[in-house]
């Protein structure tokens, strides 16, 4: 049976503007030192402001870490609308996070007997 894909909405943590507002310290290695940030980001904004961290696939296959907000396998209906800011996420921390909708690496089988 084929895999049916689950969707997540939600407010990635954009590597290109981690890397913008954090810039690179001489002897960090260009590559990966945007990781760093990743999770004094996610420890500054309070949980209340999004329902789990998930993982989001780019259209490269790329993963990205989502504050998600909501989940479903419809990703018309969750396109459908924009994504709510929640009050309790810190408006400074939008300078690093894009809001979308993402297939998420983790799929369900369509077949309820497995």
């Amino acid at each position: 049976m084929p895999k049916r894909i689950l969707y997540i909405k939600g407010y990635k943590l954009d590597r290109q503007k981690i890397r913008a507002v954090f810039k690179r310290k001489n002897g960090e290695s260009e590559e990966s030192y945007d990781f760093k940030w990743i999770k004094p980001i996610i420890n500054s904004i309070p949980e209340t402001a999004y329902s789990y961290v998930g993982n989001g696939l780019e259209p490269d296959g790329h993963l990205n870490l989502v504050l998600v907000l909501e989940d479903g396998y419809d990703e018309a209906a969750l396109k459908a609308s924009d994504v709510q800011t929640p009050e309790t996420l810190p408006q400074g921390s939008l300078k690093v996070l894009t809001a979308g909708v993402w297939p998420s690496d983790e799929q369900d089988d369509d077949d309820d007997d497995n």
